[in-house]
């Protein structure tokens, strides 16, 4: 992973694991093929270029600057999808994104909205490579 800029969980309360106090983890797309192998594909900014520490959010807003794994990130539904003409494939429905956003993205699902993980310029969360629509983030 060395030189890669990926997408980090930076804000989630101390857990111990192996261990050692962990706050943070890189999320990833992952999806079980038609085969029974999975694919797993780390989530990356769209922007190589886009400073390391930029906060990336869904604008949806949250309660907490520490955030508990099992209370709250656990509980929230991201996806990966390809976007074709504005339309979030996996779920048929419409979402709204920057300018020159990748064709596949990284999304907060609650209920009817949907949210593409971003920087807030343009910037979007996306991966290398191919999997399949919807995804799950974790």
């Amino acid at each position: 992973m060395e030189g890669r800029k990926v997408i980090v969980a930076a804000n989630l309360a101390p857990r111990q694991l192996r261990g050692v106090v962990s706050r943070g983890m890189c999320l990833a797309a992952d999806r079980e093929n038609a085969d029974g192998s999975e694919t797993v594909l780390l989530l990356r900014p769209s922007d190589p270029e886009v400073p390391v520490g930029t906060r990336f959010d869904c604008g949806m807003g949250g309660s907490s600057d520490e955030i508990d794994y099992k209370r709250h990130f656990s509980r929230v539904r991201m996806e990966v999808s390809s976007v074709r003409d504005g339309t979030f494939v996996s779920l048929g429905r419409r979402i709204e994104l920057p300018e020159g956003a990748p064709a596949r993205v990284a999304a907060v699902v609650d209920g009817e909205r949907i949210a593409v993980l971003g920087d807030g310029r343009g910037c979007v969360a996306t991966v290398d490579g191919e999997i399949q629509d919807g995804a799950g983030v974790r």
